[in-house]
């Protein structure tokens, strides 16, 4: 699997808002309440153009024109951005945040965002730290994440946001490579917590290659990646080659179309050259079954599954699980458990 990286080049040319009534490409330099809809947009809808501003949309929508060639709302090199309050429909990607740091979005809808090439996600941190994302919903976004965690970003807590249904294609023809939660290449020491993540199209959190010292943590994790699609179907949460020190707890994983935790193991490139598995990991104290209960591309399907000889570094205990691979995943654990 190939991390798609969004990168992004944007402009704003509009003049700047004032509090209150606002219109597409504002530029938005001090707090802020909508009094109506956003919209439709063509490219950004509103940029925010000073750092400490908190723009409330007040239950009202920004409203994109479905080209997928933009993100709704810019938070671009900013610090104490607040973003709250509304809904986000049919950008690139709903909210963007492009380095800076310390930013929150909160109680807002991303739903409906599709892009086209570089986007594709509803909530969007590329290469920023120390950023919350909380009580959020994304619902339908694509072909990339719910929400997406790009380049180096750290730190950033992602928590108690409902993430369902981004089961978007790559193409008419696939492959699906939509997930609810998605750190990519680079991505470090993030908090992934208490979410609620169902029926996204393919892993229902994803930790890409060279991923390292994440904490993934009592989400709630169903029914993703069961689509029977070629590429392959989703795990519940998949850790991918290189990626280590990550503490996968007391997630509940029941249900998903592949793998319900899936570590994966060394591979040997086009070259020959070994590429090493997810090592030095620690998987504990979580609670799965019935995953993979469709048959599909990739061989047999685990709750619990390790691909790396004897568990390698990986530290697995105390999980419960109906079906487990190699025997090291299965140390302190039990099962069968209901969900």
């Amino acid at each position: 699997m190939v991390a798609m990286s969004c990168g992004l080049v944007t402009t704003a040319t509009a003049g700047t808002a004032s509090a209150g009534h606002v219109g597409c490409g504002d530029v938005i330099t001090q707090d802020t309440t909508l009094d109506s809809d956003v919209g439709s947009c063509d490219g950004t809808a509103l940029v925010i153009g000073a750092d400490n501003v908190t723009l409330d949309l007040g239950g009202f929508r920004v409203i994109g024109d479905g080209d997928g060639d933009a993100p709704g709302i810019l938070v671009e090199d900013r610090q104490g951005v607040v973003v709250t309050g509304g809904r986000v429909e049919r950008f690139g990607s709903g909210v963007a945040i492009v380095g800076g740091s310390g930013n929150t979005v909160t109680k807002v809808e991303t739903v409906d965002n599709i892009g086209n090439g570089d986007f594709g996600d509803g909530i969007l941190i590329d290469n920023s730290s120390n950023n919350l994302l909380s009580k959020n919903v994304a619902r339908g976004n694509g072909p990339y994440g719910g929400i997406s965690l790009l380049g180096s970003s750290s730190f950033n807590t992602i928590e108690k946001n409902l993430v369902e249904f981004n089961n978007i294609l790559s193409s008419p023809t696939g492959p699906q490579q939509d997930d609810g939660i998605r750190l990519e290449n680079g991505a470090n020491n993030n908090l992934i917590s208490k979410n609620s993540v169902y029926d996204n199209g393919l892993d229902g959190i994803a930790l890409f290659a060279d991923t390292f010292d994440n904490v993934v943590e009592r989400n709630d994790i169903r029914r993703n990646g069961a689509h029977d699609q070629v590429h392959r179907q989703g795990d519940g949460i998949a850790v991918f080659n290189r990626s280590s020190g990550n503490l996968i707890e007391k997630n509940t994983v029941f249900d998903n179309g592949a793998n319900g935790i899936f570590l994966r193991g060394p591979i040997t490139s086009r070259s020959g050259a070994i590429i090493p598995g997810a090592t030095s990991n620690e998987v504990l104290n979580n609670k799965t079954g019935n995953n993979g209960p469709i048959p599909g591309p990739g061989g047999a399907r685990y709750d619990l599954r390790d691909n790396n000889p004897d568990c390698d570094a990986n530290r697995w205990f105390g999980n419960t699980y109906l079906t487990a691979f190699p025997e090291c995943t299965a140390v302190g654990g039990h099962g069968p458990k209901a969900g």
